[in-house]
């Protein structure tokens, strides 16, 4: 009995890892920036949270119903724009917006953001060495672009 049980087990366990990694299957990517002077703007499906020292946020949740709303404190100002869009300013701002499509710009100093999903991000620093440091999927940190630079977050739809 003991003999089958333990290959029974294994492929339990083994065939929906494999089925996950199947090619051509959508996969995540990541984002990090830390302490970004500058812009960054997300256009994607997934996961973000951060802070900022002192910023500007436009958000665009295009469909309220997939996923939470976002979440946004110490804002000082906060305008809805539009049914979709809400503007926020401030300090020491804490920003999420978990699960869902979401279009985002965060422009300000001292930003903080991670993020796993799949779309497009551009980072744009401020220009000099102390625009801060960005990572995707777990590369070195680098330093924050001087000029609008594209990348593809995760693979897939």
């Amino acid at each position: 009995m003991r003999r089958f049980l333990v290959p029974l087990l294994l492929a339990t366990v083994l065939v929906p890892a494999a089925a996950l990694a199947a090619p051509g299957a959508p996969s995540d990517g990541t984002v990090s920036v830390k302490n970004g002077n500058g812009k960054i703007a997300i256009v994607a499906r997934g996961s973000f949270i951060g802070y900022c020292d002192t910023c500007s946020i436009w958000v665009n949740d295009p469909d309220p119903t997939d996923g939470e709303g976002p979440l946004i404190t110490n804002s000082e100002v906060s305008l809805n724009l539009t049914d979709t869009k809400t503007f926020y300013r401030g300090s020491q701002m804490r920003f999420r917006m978990v699960g869902g499509f979401w279009r985002v710009i965060v422009k300000g100093t001292g930003i903080d953001l991670s993020g796993i999903g799949h779309g497009q991000v551009v980072l744009d620093g401020a220009g000099g060495s102390t625009d801060g440091t960005y990572q995707f999927d777990g590369d070195v940190y680098r330093s924050m672009p001087d000029f609008e630079l594209r990348f593809t977050l995760g693979t897939g739809n």
